[in-house]
């Protein structure tokens, strides 16, 4: 996981009722449990 977007992650997962998280950020996310390689910040 992207090391710089999991404190918004905890956040918005904090704001939000699971079925809210479920229904429409999860599906989100979901590409970025896939990544492998480390993204470089340029």
């Amino acid at each position: 996981m992207v090391p710089f977007i999991l404190p918004c992650i905890f956040q918005i997962s904090k704001m939000s009722s699971t079925e809210e998280y479920r229904a429409l950020v999860l599906p989100e996310l979901i590409p970025f449990f896939k990544i492998r390689e480390p993204i470089q910040v340029l």
